[in-house]
C-alpha cells in the first residue's frame, strides 16, 4: 500500500504541472487577446476620428461653398430689382405720355393736324393717296385742305382719298397708297411707339437709371 502511493506521487505531479503549464498558456492568450482587442479598438476609434474629422471638413467645405455662391448673388439680385423698378418707372412715364396723346386730354389743332399728314405724304411714294382720320380729326382738317399738303410736302400733283375712318379714340392720320402697298401710320401713339426707344434711354440718363434696362427694339 505505501508502494503505490510512492510510484503514483511522479504521476500527480506531472498531470499538475501540465495543468499548471495549460492555464499559464491560457492566460497568456487571454492577455494577448485582450491586448489585441484594445489595440484594434484603439485603431477603430482613430480610425472614426479621422472619419469624423474629414467629414466635419467636408461639412465646413460645402458650407463655405454655399455661403460663396449666395454672396455671389447677392449683387446680381440686386441688379435685377433694380432694373425691375426702372422697368417699372420707364412703362409708368409710358402710359402717362398714352394719356397725354389721347384726344380727351389734347385735341391735334389744324395746323399739327396738316403737319403730321403732310410727313405722312411725304414717306409715302406717289401722288394718289388714302387719307383715314378720326371723326374728330377730320372735323378739325376740314374740306380745304389740298393745297396746304401739296404746298408742305412739295407734291403739286398730290391727290388725297378719303379711306374707312379711324376709331373715335384715334388721334392723328393714317396715309396709304391706292394699292394699299404703303402705309405710314402718323398717329400720336404710334409716333410714341417708335421713339420711345430712344426716349427711354433719354428718360434713363436723365434721371440717373441709365444702363439698368435693356434697350426696346424700335417697333
Amino acid at each position: 500500500m505505501t508502494v503505490a502511493v510512492t510510484e503514483q506521487a511522479p504521476q500527480e505531479r506531472l498531470r499538475e504541472e501540465i495543468l499548471a503549464d495549460g492555464r499559464r498558456q491560457a492566460e497568456r492568450l487571454l492577455r494577448r487577446a485582450r491586448q489585441e482587442a484594445q489595440r484594434l479598438g484603439e485603431a477603430a476609434a482613430a480610425e472614426a476620428g479621422r472619419f469624423r474629422e474629414e467629414t466635419l471638413a467636408r461639412a465646413r467645405q460645402r458650407a463655405d461653398q454655399l455661403v460663396r455662391m449666395r454672396l455671389a448673388k447677392v449683387p446680381v439680385e440686386q441688379k435685377r430689382l433694380r432694373a425691375a423698378h426702372v422697368e417699372a418707372q420707364l412703362d409708368a412715364i409710358r402710359r402717362e405720355a398714352e394719356q397725354v396723346l389721347e384726344p380727351s386730354h389734347a385735341r391735334l389743332a389744324r395746323p399739327e393736324l396738316l403737319s403730321l399728314i403732310a410727313a405722312a405724304a411725304a414717306g409715302v411714294a406717289g401722288d394718289r393717296l388714302v387719307l383715314r382720320l378720326s371723326p374728330a380729326d377730320r372735323e378739325t382738317l376740314g374740306d380745304a385742305f389740298i393745297d396746304d399738303l401739296r404746298r408742305l410736302t412739295g407734291k403739286p400733283g398730290l391727290h388725297i382719298g378719303w379711306g374707312e375712318p379711324l376709331p373715335d379714340g384715334a388721334s392723328g392720320p393714317l396715309l396709304q397708297d391706292e394699292e394699299g402697298r404703303q402705309e405710314w401710320d402718323n398717329r400720336l401713339t404710334s409716333r410714341l411707339s417708335r421713339a420711345w426707344p430712344a426716349l427711354r434711354r433719354t428718360l434713363a440718363a436723365s434721371t440717373g437709371l441709365v444702363g439698368e434696362a435693356p434697350v426696346e427694339p424700335a417697333s
